[in-house]
């Protein structure tokens, strides 16, 4: 949200606002989505706003999951709120909130709620940031494009935005990263004894290798997904199944699901 009696940003501060994110700023999660380091962020409020021209405010840091995986080795996620506040000559230009989990995983105990409860911290201010467009990543949510899309405004400004927009992509937030090669749960139907008499091509149709679906793998899938989510980590399941299993969700095996469902929920 923004004051009443906003101040004004320079034209050098519009211009800079308005570029395209460059590209040697951002890095790649192991699920290859594109991402804005925290110190960047930070680096670029003050370059844009000046020393001291913005603050950030804790609003909460709770305590969402912790659990022993092993002998003195722990999963521990925290969910943070966090107000970014930005000024213009002394003055409140305005303020945007950001939530976030952050995670530590398979550390010691200190360890591992030191590294969650920064991850979150800083993932709530790139959140907030992103309100201020381009330059804070807000483009990388349009399926991680480097292209502009504030592009303009219509207030005290000489750039406007284009008349018409392209498709607008989902959040990454909206769609899990193993979602696109999910198994559906219930088994295809079997194909037809006789052909229908239409000449209507089938040949364009995939039909999966393995016939009839592992009913118990899929629910041991989607158990371990909904653990992810009920501990706030379902961005980060996908890239840590990968690193301790050392292949994707897609290839996992019952064993597998059941044992990373058990490390997020301490096998209750």
């Amino acid at each position: 949200m923004t004051t009443t009696d906003t101040p004004t940003l320079t034209d050098r501060q519009r211009e800079r606002l308005l570029r395209p994110l460059n590209p040697a700023r951002t890095q790649r999660n192991p699920a290859g989505f594109r991402y804005l380091e925290a110190w960047d962020v930070r680096r670029y409020l003050t370059r844009i706003f000046g020393f001291g021209g913005y603050s950030t405010d804790l609003l909460s840091l709770d305590l969402a999951h912790a659990a022993e995986v092993t002998p003195r080795r722990w999963v521990v996620v925290y969910r943070a709120a966090v107000k970014l506040t930005v000024y213009v000559d002394g003055r409140e230009f305005g303020h945007w909130h950001g939530v976030a989990t952050g995670a530590g995983r398979n550390l010691p105990v200190a360890d591992a709620h030191d590294i969650a409860a920064k991850a979150a911290d800083s993932g709530a201010l790139k959140r907030a940031a992103t309100n201020l467009g381009d330059q804070f990543g807000l483009s990388l949510y349009d399926g991680g494009s480097l292209d502009p899309v504030v592009l303009g405004t219509l207030v005290k400004s000489t750039t406007a935005p284009p008349e018409a927009d392209t498709q607008v992509k989902p959040d990454p937030e909206e769609t899990h990263p193993d979602e696109a090669t999910t198994v559906p749960t219930t088994p295809a139907p079997t194909p037809a004894a006789t052909a229908p008499p239409a000449p209507a091509p089938t040949t364009n149709r995939q039909v999966p290798e393995p016939a009839p679906v592992d009913i118990e793998r899929e629910r041991a899938r989607r158990e371990m997904l909904d653990a992810a989510a009920s501990v706030g980590f379902s961005d980060g399941i996908a890239a840590q199944f990968e690193a301790h299993f050392g292949h994707p969700i897609r290839q996992g095996t019952t064993a597998e699901f059941q044992q990373a469902r058990d490390l997020m929920t301490g096998g209750q």
